[in-house]
């Protein structure tokens, strides 16, 4: 089957091999020829136009649904994008509040150590005041321990010299 183009290019073909008149410059053709041609153009033309109507159909069906394509992905691309934005922002806000937790929790152990310092230090401070009261204790009884003592060895001493003199007598 011969397409639009190739009638036209016969037509020109038999245009070409027509001779011209010298006086009026007009050409004598093979009017058969074109007759043929232009009936084959009539028969051809429904045909091609069917086919160009499917290509322009086809081209339009493409074009449609490459808009149509380019619409979902980019509602898709949108969409994606709120997403990770959103999760983006969920996770900003995981890490601030995770943060948040761990100064918190840093600043009670800071004054957790400080208040166990603190008690730890009294409760030295008052062994300390007890041991040093014990000593005093230990140190003030030892001294009349050894004063008693002290003081029972001289009776004593004095009993025996008294009890040496009288049986010396």
């Amino acid at each position: 089957m011969d397409t639009l183009l190739d009638y036209l290019d016969d037509m020109e073909d038999i245009l070409d091999v027509s001779k011209p008149n010298p006086i009026t410059k007009k050409i004598s053709i093979d009017r058969e020829a074109l007759f043929d041609i232009i009936k084959d153009i009539r028969l051809n033309i429904p045909s091609e136009i069917k086919h160009a109507q499917k290509i322009i159909e086809d081209h339009d069906k493409i074009v449609n649904d490459a808009k149509n394509k380019a619409k979902r992905l980019l509602q898709e691309s949108e969409n994606k994008a709120m997403q990770m934005t959103s999760a983006h922002e969920i996770y900003q806000m995981a890490v601030e509040q995770a943060r948040s937790l761990i100064e918190d929790t840093q600043e009670k152990a800071r004054t957790l150590r400080l208040e166990a310092t603190e008690y730890a230090d009294k409760i030295l401070e008052q062994t300390e005041e007890t041991v040093h009261r014990v000593l005093k204790l230990i140190d003030s009884n030892y001294n009349e321990s050894t004063k008693y003592y002290n003081e029972t060895l001289n009776i004593l001493r004095q009993n025996r010299e008294e009890l040496r003199k009288g049986a010396s007598v």
